[in-house]
């Protein structure tokens, strides 16, 4: 409850300030610093009141919250959030929406927790002037697809082959694209009712796909 104060006033006062209440922000730049404070600061909040919220005597946790989400719109708040981090280290991030996209049928929290995972991985295996896109397209099934494509260190066949069947580290000796976030992330997708697919090359980058097919979609 103590962290909730200073969060809260955080958040409250990068409002006012995204919002110019007071007077115009003559930089864009801040401007954007503004929206991105107030975007993490709710993330955090929500994360903060889950942990508040989870039983003390062992019950069960809250269930998901399962509905309607606007796809496009999670993107662009995950990428708000992870957008400084990427800046620090000197990696371009780009978001790439399709303008036709189906809102999916998802636990938005959860969602944008796939996408965190995977963009943290991202940032920390692309190295100072590499690049991240994040793009949204509708399927050719009427389904939603969001992927993240990097051109970082890329991983061996052998270690996705490990994280598609829920491993956490390396095969072959060399540095692991992942601790628990991209397992995890694996967990949540499914329980969505989306696929979560890696494509990597050693040296080449990285592709990760969140595809929800058509019956996990709703109309656009």
């Amino acid at each position: 409850h103590e962290i909730r104060t200073p969060l809260g006033a955080i958040a409250g006062f990068s409002e006012i300030m995204k919002d110019e209440r007071f007077g115009p922000l003559a930089n864009a730049r801040y401007r954007q610093y503004a929206h991105d404070i107030h975007a993490s600061a709710l993330y955090a909040l929500g994360l903060l009141d889950e942990m508040l919220a989870q039983p003390r005597d062992g019950g069960a946790p809250p269930r998901p919250v399962v509905a309607s989400v606007d796809a496009n719109a999670v993107v662009g708040e995950s990428v708000a959030i992870i957008a400084v981090t990427a800046e620090r280290a000197g990696i371009a991030i780009a978001v790439e929406a399709g303008s036709d996209v189906p809102e999916v049928m998802a636990d938005a929290r959860g969602l944008k927790q796939i996408l965190l995972n995977v963009l943290v991985n991202a940032i920390k295996f692309t190295g100072t002037g590499g690049s991240i896109v994040v793009s949204t397209a509708r399927t050719v099934d009427g389904g939603a697809l969001i992927e993240v494509r990097d051109d970082g260190i890329g991983m061996s066949e052998a270690d996705v082959s490990r994280l598609m069947a829920g491993g956490t580290g390396p095969t072959d000796g060399t540095i692991g694209r992942a601790g628990l976030g991209l397992p995890l992330s694996f967990a949540l997708a499914k329980a969505s009712g989306a696929d979560l697919q890696i494509e990597s090359v050693r040296g080449h980058g990285t592709r990760v796909r969140l595809r929800f097919p058509p019956k996990a979609a709703a109309p656009a």
